[in-house]
Parts: structure tokens; C-alpha cells; sequence
């Protein structure tokens, strides 16, 4: 089943449930700012985003795994200040993967254990977890740009695909704009 985008209200109200849980709230906006795939969303590590000086960086060009792909991401204020918390919290060192278990170590977290973080954020909302997973958090931004502005070719440069089709795709397009155009002009 294709994966539904996390819309802006859900993330503003998962961001409110967590935030008690630093390592959550991280995940969730890093995997909404970032777009990356969850295999290289787990593979950042402090240094990514935090210097040796103490200096953080908004963006930072990341090589894709599946793909070797170079893609840029940004974050926001609010990834920014939850990843100080977390790191804070946890008091990693630069080299420290950022996704670790809250039971500590510095192994990042799994694909599936993040995939089981996220369930548990759907059970919490009472969203069907069929619908979201991993995707949603990658899908979110871009998705809402092209709501937004029909501009599928941002869309390909934040996902880091080769493509518009691969984004047209990937972001369910073709089968949108299909429907919307029927509810628009049918008769």
C-alpha cells in the first residue's frame, strides 16, 4: 500500500505529543525537513549538523545511499532545537550517530525499529498505521509544494530523484491530478 504524506496539521499535532520525547520529536522533524530516505536519515551523525567549534549548520549536502545521489537539506528552527535538546540529553559526541536507542550506545536505531516508532505515533493519533510510515515523513514537504504549487520540479530536487516521473510517481501524481480533474469537470 503507497504510503500517505504526514499533511502539515498532523505534523503540528504530533509535534505537540512529542514533545516530552527529544529522540521522537528529532526524528519527525529531521524526516520532514530532510526528505532523505530513512536508512540515510538514520546514518547522520552529530557532525552532520554540529561542528567541532559547537556550530550548527541549517543545511548540509548529503550523498544518498540508494541512489549516490547528492541532495541538500535544510532544517528549520524547530529540528534545530529539538536535535540540541536530544544531544543535550543524551550528551553525544560529534561523532555519535543522532538516532540512537534510547536505551543508549551509539548504533543508530534500525529501518524497522523506526518504522515501529512511527506506528506508535499513529496508534497515538488514532491514524491508521497502514496508511503512514517512513514515506509519510519524506513525502510530507514535497507533497504540500506540489498541493501548493503544481511545481513537481522542486519536488525532484528535494527527493533527490533522477527523474519528474520517478517524482510524479513516487508523490502519486498522475492519480490525484486524474481524480481531481474529475471532480472539477465531471458531469
Amino acid at each position: 500500500m503507497r504510503k500517505k504524506p504526514f499533511t502539515k496539521k498532523m505534523v503540528e499535532s504530533l509535534r505537540k505529543v512529542l514533545a516530552d520525547r527529544p529522540r521522537d520529536l528529532t526524528l519527525l522533524n529531521f524526516g520532514i525537513d530532510t526528505c532523505l530516505r530513512s536508512q540515510d536519515l538514520l546514518s547522520l551523525r552529530v557532525s552532520t549538523i554540529k561542528t567541532e567549534w559547537g556550530e550548527l549548520r541549517e543545511t548540509f549536502d548529503w550523498k544518498q545511499g540508494k541512489t549516490n545521489r547528492p541532495v541538500r537539506c535544510q532544517l528549520s528552527k524547530s529540528s534545530l532545537d529539538a536535535f540540541l535538546r536530544w544531544i543535550d540529553v543524551t550528551e553525544k559526541e560529534t561523532e555519535d550517530f543522532i538516532f540512537t536507542s534510547v536505551r543508549g550506545g551509539n548504533k543508530p536505531i534500525s529501518t524497522k525499529q523506526m518504522r515501529r516508532i512511527i506506528d506508535g505515533w499513529c496508534e497515538e493519533m488514532s491514524w491508521d498505521r497502514n496508511y503512514f510510515g517512513a514515506h509519510s515523513l519524506r513525502k510530507a514537504i514535497p507533497h504540500a509544494i506540489y498541493l501548493k504549487s503544481r511545481d513537481l520540479a522542486s519536488c525532484r530536487i528535494l527527493l533527490g530523484h533522477k527523474n519528474l516521473q520517478n517524482t510524479s510517481a513516487y508523490l502519486g501524481v498522475e492519480e490525484n491530478d486524474c481524480w481531481d480533474a474529475v471532480r472539477q469537470f465531471g458531469f
